[in-house]
């Protein structure tokens, strides 16, 4: 159960055997609860055969909010639209922007994180949540969204196909008054 996260259940296994085994463990446990655990999907084309009578349509889903292409293997994070429209900058309009960016595991903190110290200084200026922004506070936050605009950002959910233990540790300097400390700890998984 360390791996269930509200209405999502994430497997991982190191072969397509154990996959398919854990699968049934999952169908299992969940039965024995009186509850259907459905809609599996698998980046792995066999593991999908097998499962497939409890097999989510579709090739891109949502996981845990994540838009998942599961044929390329891909997350999928959506940016800031180029086309903001034409409403007036106020901090409200920019709060809702920076927010609307939904990235739980900070892939792109670093895109977004200038316009979250930019919000803390229309803070300190004592703005309201609808005034609207001076021309100078424009200009600069015109600039931090413009960092955060595009596509999607994508990000291959495996980033190294075949590796032993790894460890990436990470210290970099942001802002002047940030720094930005990341480490993530991985092991060996096929699927």
């Amino acid at each position: 159960m360390d791996d269930l996260y509200v209405d999502n259940a994430m497997l991982d296994a190191e072969t397509t055997d154990e996959a398919t085994e854990k699968y049934h463990q999952a169908k299992k446990l969940f039965g024995d609860a009186k509850m259907n655990l459905r809609e599996f999907l698998s980046n792995n084309s066999k593991v999908s055969q097998a499962i497939k009578e409890d097999r989510q349509s579709g090739r891109i889903i949502k996981v845990l909010g994540i838009r998942w292409d599961t044929e390329t293997d891909v997350l999928h994070i959506k940016l800031l639209n180029e086309d903001r429209g034409t409403e007036s900058l106020i901090k409200r309009k920019i709060y809702a922007l920076v927010a609307g960016i939904y990235d739980p595991m900070g892939l792109v903190s670093p895109m977004i994180l200038s316009m979250k110290v930019f919000l803390q200084q229309l803070w300190q200026e004592k703005l309201s949540w609808d005034e609207e922004l001076p021309s100078t506070n424009k200009i600069e936050s015109e600039r931090h969204l413009a960092g955060a605009e595009g596509p999607d950002f994508l990000i291959p959910r495996r980033y190294f196909r075949e590796y032993g233990r790894l460890q990436i540790q990470t210290l970099q300097r942001t802002l002047p008054r940030l720094w930005f400390i990341y480490e993530v700890t991985m092991g060996k998984r096929c699927c």
